[in-house]
């Protein structure tokens, strides 16, 4: 187990064509990190079979937050278990076998764009074939805010967070298409 870190971030097979990201905690001690919202912590790479990244959406960029952190969006793994970070789901399935992936909060391809000032869509889709995949996770809060009025909110550091970041291994990724 590296010194550096306690996690494992492994990208793998799922049923159904599907793909699982999963952290595991390497460690006999529990760990937590930031886990929410605007502060996910996890990347996923989508690249086709001549080696382009396929650009990505947000699932949350329509969304507004607050900016305040709460003890709530703290998520422990404890010592030798994992947490499965993200799921595949597939979706939009067009006539020709195109489709959407979305994994976590990002989402594949990213299928808007700007004209005159406004977001237009444009049906896209990933073509079947075959993907190499690798997520990045990243975590660098360790702390949220408690309220109790009338006082001001107070920063307190939650109790044992992991912060740094890691790479998964890469996947190979097949999809054969959707009849």
């Amino acid at each position: 187990m590296p010194s550096e870190t306690p996690f494992e971030l492994i990208v793998e097979p799922a049923p159904q064509h599907g793909l699982r990201v999963r952290l595991h905690n390497q460690s006999n001690q529990d760990w937590s990190f930031l886990n929410s919202g605007a502060y996910y912590p996890l990347v996923i790479r989508l690249l086709d079979a001549q080696g382009r990244e396929v650009r990505s959406g947000d699932t949350t960029r329509n969304r507004s937050y607050s900016g305040s952190i709460d003890r709530t969006m703290f998520i422990t793994v404890t010592g030798g278990s994992s947490d499965v970070l993200a799921e595949s789901r597939l979706t939009d399935f067009y006539e020709d076998g195109r489709f959407v992936l979305t994994l976590g909060q990002q989402f594949f391809p990213d299928d808007q764009y700007w004209e005159k000032g406004e977001v237009k869509y444009q049906q896209s889709g990933l073509k079947p074939g075959r993907y190499t995949v690798r997520a990045t996770f990243r975590s660098t809060i360790d702390s949220y805010e408690e309220h109790d009025p009338p006082q001001p909110p107070k920063k307190v550091k939650f109790p044992n967070v992991w912060l740094g970041t890691i790479q998964s291994n890469e996947v190979a990724w097949d999809f054969p298409g959707h009849k």
